[in-house]
């Protein structure tokens, strides 16, 4: 016959052990903000320049941005959730539909560039190793969203004996309103 394990309630604890674990929840959950983070962290644990930076942000931010680190911080998180956004409303579907024609460009017999024209329009550059491998060293893609934002995205691939193992991707936004 199975047993039922006995439930131990957080009011069943001594405070200490309670405190204890308080504190491993508030570390091991998720941060929304910078200052939710920095409202968790025990400056009283840190010393020197770092516990003065450390608390400078925290009472700027908490303190409605007043000073520049904290000025910062907010125009950083509100262009990153801005830019989360827009991101959300891209479906990976939407990037074939459409009328558009495609053009590749060949050098000894490798892919080097690939040109689409139309409703969707965008250029692919690949690179290659020198070392006569035909292994694509790196790809960068580029096209115009139709806002008017600019995107890179640069693909860097690792390999092992001939088959790629790993591809990094680093993707570049320049806003319209940057745009020369």
């Amino acid at each position: 016959m199975a047993q039922t394990p006995t439930k131990i309630l957080l009011y069943d604890l001594e405070d200490a052990i309670v405190d204890i674990i308080k504190d491993l929840q508030t570390y091991k959950g998720t941060f929304p903000t910078l200052l939710n983070r920095l409202n968790a962290l025990d400056v009283t644990l840190m010393s020197g320049d770092t516990k003065a930076v450390i608390q400078d942000l925290i009472d700027s931010l908490n303190n409605d941005n007043k000073g520049s680190a904290g000025t910062r911080i907010k125009a950083i998180e509100k262009k990153l959730i801005d830019l989360q956004n827009s991101l959300s409303n891209v479906s990976l579907n939407d990037l074939e539909v459409g009328n558009f024609n495609e053009v590749f460009t060949y050098t000894d017999g490798n892919v080097t560039k690939h040109v689409s024209t139309g409703d969707q329009a965008f250029t692919v550059i690949y690179n290659y190793k020198q070392d006569g491998s035909g292994e694509i060293s790196t790809s960068v893609k580029t096209f115009t969203r139709q806002n008017g934002d600019k995107v890179e995205i640069t693909k860097t691939y690792s390999y092992t004996n001939g088959d790629i193992t790993g591809i990094s991707t680093a993707t570049t936004i320049t806003p319209a309103a940057l745009t020369v």
